[in-house]
């Protein structure tokens, strides 16, 4: 998953996709008219490599710092995903495979801290330990990463792949709720004409 933003004149990256897909990070800036050169802050929501595999290449290419949340930094710099809960299937695999470049995480952040950009951080746990997700409070966009998504029609929270501890949902529905709330309440606000249909589910 990958989700520009162009804003304050900076372009700011969320995630970037699998190691292998970086033409679709490039097909993403240049809709926006931007590079991979222009990037000038990287975030990443989780330390999956299906969403941190490019980050180190964009880190790499731009010189841009990358913000991770402090319990998922450990991982994005090893280059290795968390430890998955035994009731994941196919866990074996999946940390065998989960293995992708070593980010360099500059910042590290917690739950409700805000950014350059007007990007505030939600701490979303259960697809991994540090998974957050980004709130753009002047168009009220909400990046959920894994933590909410579209599957077969529906919106589902949480993903089959936990984090260990985790019984069933990833994340529980109240902070699902409340997370949704702000974003409403933020778009709602906003001197411009967005709304809380800015929402957005992961790209």
């Amino acid at each position: 998953g990958l989700a520009p933003f162009y804003d304050d004149g900076q372009v700011t990256l969320l995630d970037g996709g699998l190691p292998y897909t970086r033409h679709r990070v490039r097909r993403g800036l240049t809709h926006l008219g931007s590079d991979v050169s222009q990037v000038t802050r990287i975030i990443a929501t989780h330390a999956h490599n299906d969403h941190a595999g490019g980050l180190a290449w964009v880190a790499r290419k731009s010189g841009a710092p990358v913000v991770a949340h402090e319990l998922d930094a450990p991982y994005l710099r090893k280059g290795r995903v968390p430890p998955i809960g035994p009731q994941t299937r196919g866990r074996g695999v999946l940390e065998v495979l989960g293995h992708y470049p070593k980010v360099a995480v500059t910042t590290t952040v917690a739950d409700g801290e805000s950014i350059e950009g007007g990007l505030r951080a939600f701490h979303t746990p259960g697809h991994t330990p540090g998974h957050t997700s980004w709130l753009h409070e002047p168009s009220g966009t909400l990046v959920t990463g894994d933590a909410v998504h579209f599957y077969k029609g529906e919106v589902r929270i949480g993903g089959r792949v936990v984090s260990p501890g985790v019984s069933s949902s990833p994340i529980s529905l109240s902070s699902n709720v409340s997370l949704v709330d702000d974003c409403a309440a933020s778009a709602l606000s906003a001197a411009s004409s967005a709304d809380a249909s800015a929402c957005s589910a992961p790209m």
